[in-house]
């Protein structure tokens, strides 16, 4: 099964997983323990059905030490950096609330102790973004790809900066493929009014939410796709729900060129094969604008799906309003 590892995953199972459909095994990392056990304790949401989930009692970081971690009055804002006052015109006067010494333990020590390979991290740690990367350095080479939250300015105290994490992963194999508003998942980057600001596009760059594909492994992948099938689907079905649809329609087409359609979905059954086409069939028929405003989506459908086009069933309601508000929010 494909595993997600969510690492501060405060809130639950992150939006971009939820409606995904295809089987997974999710693990969620929050370092608050108060929150770990409200999250054990929620009641499964209809949106995560085929979803695994697993709440472990974990903190990560670079290396297992003793540490600090600094819990505020807006608990999503607690972190192992402490929030430096007066530099963020929002944050700036939260309040700290408690001090925790907590054990921290690196990325790879975690997959080692715990028997995780994760194909998939999504990272929300409030700053320490890097130091949980240079931790993670075996699970980095076997990721498919990382989504992980990006700040632009110190807003926490010698906490890394965003183009540190950048250049780690690029260093690593990793592209970016998407930067998005924390929060909403809109396509841009979060920013910080002061009482001047016009509007959020008058203000500060703050942080985002970067998605990053590890491309020297997806080559590899794609040269034996018989054999990665598995890991393909999954990887195009995850850069679809995250707005990432081009590079997935990108990877589909080449696949589809090396190896026939019936191998590649035949690794995950005749169900989750209508999932993932179906999924396919609904990116490739968003009207497009701009230069692509000619694209035939239908005649497209026919190129790489052959004599299936046209026998879809169509993704359920809840999908179907996912996928639309990723790619049809947006407006010049």
């Amino acid at each position: 099964m494909i595993t997600v590892l969510d690492i501060g995953g405060r809130y639950g199972v992150h939006r971009s997983w939820k409606h995904f459909r295809l089987p997974i095994r999710y693990i969620l990392c929050e370092a608050d323990q108060e929150e770990t056990q409200r999250l054990r304790g929620q009641q499964v949401d209809e949106s995560l059905d085929g979803v695994e989930i697993e709440v472990l009692d974990a903190v990560v970081a670079g290396v297992g030490a003793e540490e600090i971690l600094h819990v505020y009055a807006s608990g999503d804002l607690s972190s192992l950096y402490e929030l430096a006052p007066g530099v963020s015109y929002r944050y700036g006067q939260q309040r700290k609330v408690n001090e925790i010494v907590v054990k921290t333990t690196s990325l790879d020590e975690l997959s080692r102790e715990r028997s995780i390979e994760p194909h998939f991290l999504s990272i929300d740690a409030q700053g320490a973004t890097l130091r949980i990367l240079e931790g993670g350095r075996h699970v980095l080479e076997g990721a498919l790809a990382i989504r992980c939250e990006l700040e632009f300015f110190p807003m926490y105290v010698k906490a890394p900066l965003a183009h540190e994490s950048m250049e780690y992963l690029s260093q690593a194999g990793y592209s970016m493929t998407r930067i998005e508003m924390c929060g909403p998942g809109f396509f841009g980057i979060s920013s910080e009014m002061n009482r001047f600001s016009v509007s959020p596009w008058d203000a500060r760059p703050s942080s985002c939410d970067a998605i990053f594909v590890n491309s020297r492994l997806v080559r590899g992948l794609l040269g034996k796709p018989a054999q990665n099938a598995f890991q393909l689907i999954y990887l195009i079905s995850f850069l679809i729900h995250n707005g990432c649809g081009y590079l997935g329609i990108e990877y589909l087409s080449e696949l589809s060129q090396k190896s026939t359609l019936d191998t590649v979905l035949g690794v995950v059954g005749p169900s989750d094969s209508q999932i993932f086409l179906s999924l396919v069939e609904a990116y490739l028929l968003i009207p497009r604008r701009n230069v692509n405003a000619d694209f035939e989506g239908a005649l497209v459908i026919r190129e790489l799906l052959g004599e299936r086009a046209g026998l879809i069933t169509r993704l359920d309601n809840a999908v179907q309003s996912k996928i639309d508000a990723i790619y049809q929010t947006w407006t010049p």
